[in-house]
């Protein structure tokens, strides 16, 4: 009898390297999320905390545990800070909240998904909404960076980068529910996105302009606070909000802080630019509004001193 010979397989061990960020991501996708919230911070005032707690319940709704320890962080920079009373703290953690839940196409899902569980509709949607128009790019950046980063590139090359694609709003089928679960699914990659570190800054960018406030022009912190309602909406309405909330803080408040111009009432200008902020669809109203704060200003250092 003719023996044969026994072959020894031998693992590829590079293939298992390649595979094993895979495998995890797929392990902790299956993993039971903890869904238990952080406690509320000490040291608040009970209006303050009333807040916090609700909005952390948010956070945990929105995203995660995680994310809800973010929030409880950013939130507990301010307390102690003798310049910061009950009532501005609470507007704070308020639009902290809102800020930090960014208008993705997931949100979406996730607050259609809310109105079948009896949540109110969300304002931002218009009653009656079929669908929700976002760019491709938007849709692109759900997914993990590591993809998101190969496809934008290939969209942006083929000029689809500002093509809309329709989000579908619709709740009164199982299709149409079964559609928005999946779509919400996709917050597991949230904070993987290339989008995130995006928002994440512009809401670093403006606890730091409430921080300078604080300290260069203590009357103006309130409408340094309350220029965050500028943001709302979804798809190309966040995004010029947005863009309308950079220039005003680049072209009104900044300049101010750093020395580089001085705005005698700058609770009053900010005031003037926000209100113009919110409606301007093009950005081209809050410019005009910029400029003719400027120019008041440039009117009033030249006038002759009685």
């Amino acid at each position: 009898m003719v023996k044969i010979p026994k072959v020894r397989v031998i693992p590829n061990v590079r293939m298992k390297e390649r595979l094993q960020p895979i495998r995890s991501a797929i392990s902790a996708l299956r993993r039971p999320e903890d869904r238990t919230p952080p406690p509320v911070p000490d040291g608040l005032e009970p209006e303050v905390a009333a807040v916090v707690g609700t909005e952390i319940r948010h956070m945990l709704e929105y995203q995660s545990v995680g994310y809800a320890d973010l929030y409880v962080d950013r939130i507990s920079r301010f307390i102690g800070r003798p310049e910061i009373d009950a009532a501005l703290h609470a507007e704070i953690a308020r639009l902290l909240a809102m800020r930090m839940a960014f208008r993705d196409p997931i949100r979406v899902a996730q607050r259609r998904l809310a109105e079948v569980e009896g949540a109110p509709p969300d304002p931002d949607i218009r009653a009656g909404a079929r669908f929700i128009w976002f760019s491709l790019a938007e849709v692109v950046a759900l997914f993990p960076r590591a993809v998101a980063e190969i496809l934008i590139p290939m969209i942006e090359m083929v000029g689809w980068r500002d093509m809309q694609v329709p989000v579908w709003l619709d709740i009164s089928s199982p299709i149409g529910i079964r559609a928005l679960r999946l779509l919400a699914w996709f917050r597991r990659f949230r904070l993987r996105s290339v989008r995130y570190p995006k928002e994440r800054a512009a809401v670093e960018r403006w606890l730091h302009m409430i921080d300078r406030a604080l300290v260069k022009r203590p009357a103006a912190v309130h409408e340094v606070v309350k220029s965050a309602e500028i943001i709302h909406g979804y798809g190309k309405r966040y995004s010029q909000t947005l863009a309308n909330w950079h220039m005003l803080i680049d072209n009104v408040a900044k300049p101010v802080f750093d020395g580089k111009q001085d705005i005698a009432d700058l609770p009053a200008a900010m005031a003037e630019a926000r209100e113009a902020a919110v409606s301007d669809r093009t950005g081209a109203a809050l410019r005009q509004t910029i400029d003719a704060i400027q120019a008041r200003e440039r009117a009033r250092e030249a006038a002759p001193v009685a």
